[in-house]
């Protein structure tokens, strides 16, 4: 995520010291669909976020979070879902649009565009 500001690191950083993890989430503003075989249905973006990265955590809770993981084998998307799964809360800080995570060709260019657009302001 090449467009992190430090402004957002002191946020996680902030809410992982008093809450033991924190990750950065964007509200979703597209309209989301659950689609299975029998039907499709809107789901309430109003309680759907996006997660971002950097997340942060204790040192203690995430290394026992991976270690419990590894043991039971445990299939999960972020580090979060680690955390998540030993029953421990993770706490959300306010991410940023322009923190994007840099996937696919698409992703690479507005990577570009941002960078362009930065450079020319």
């Amino acid at each position: 995520r090449p467009f992190c500001s430090e402004k957002l690191i002191d946020r996680i950083i902030d809410a992982a010291h008093e809450h033991n993890a924190a990750i950065p989430v964007l509200p979703l503003e597209d309209t989301i669909r659950r689609i299975t075989e029998e039907k499709t249905e809107v789901l309430d973006r109003r309680a759907l976020f996006a997660t971002q990265t950097p997340q942060g955590f204790r040192t203690k809770l995430i290394l026992d979070a991976s270690k419990q993981a590894i043991e039971n084998k445990w299939l999960v998307t972020d580090d979060a879902s680690l955390v998540e799964n030993t029953g421990d809360q993770v706490s959300t800080v306010e991410g940023e649009p322009q923190n994007i995570k840099i996937t696919t060709p698409a992703d690479l260019e507005r990577a570009n565009w941002i960078l362009k657009s930065m450079s020319n302001s």
